[in-house]
């Protein structure tokens, strides 16, 4: 069994230029662990503002490069993260003190 056939997963949905893609999506999880952990002490407004500036900037970025072989599969990804910032953009309005 050749590396490819058992490691194709990570790499075979994306265009041969951004093989690595995956990579960058495993750090961009990672960071959110981090924000969840390391900034609870600066408050859940600050978490989760800086999460919805993190996915502002994957967003942006994954719209520009759009890395994936199909079109279709592009267009998931970034409603993926539209929809994870439409979560924190409304757990941001339950959060704020605004009567």
């Amino acid at each position: 069994m050749n590396t490819r056939e058992r490691l194709g997963f990570l790499f075979n949905g994306y265009k041969l230029k951004y093989y690595y893609w995956e990579i960058i999506i495993m750090y961009r999880k990672i960071a959110i662990i981090f924000i969840s952990i390391f900034l609870r002490v600066l408050g859940t407004m600050t978490q989760a503002l800086v999460v919805f500036l993190l996915l502002i900037v994957f967003l942006a970025l994954t719209g520009k490069i759009m890395p994936f072989n199909t079109q279709s599969l592009n267009d998931m990804e970034l409603l993926s993260l539209m929809t994870s910032m439409m979560t924190i953009y409304c757990g941001l309005y339950f959060l704020s003190d605004i009567s």
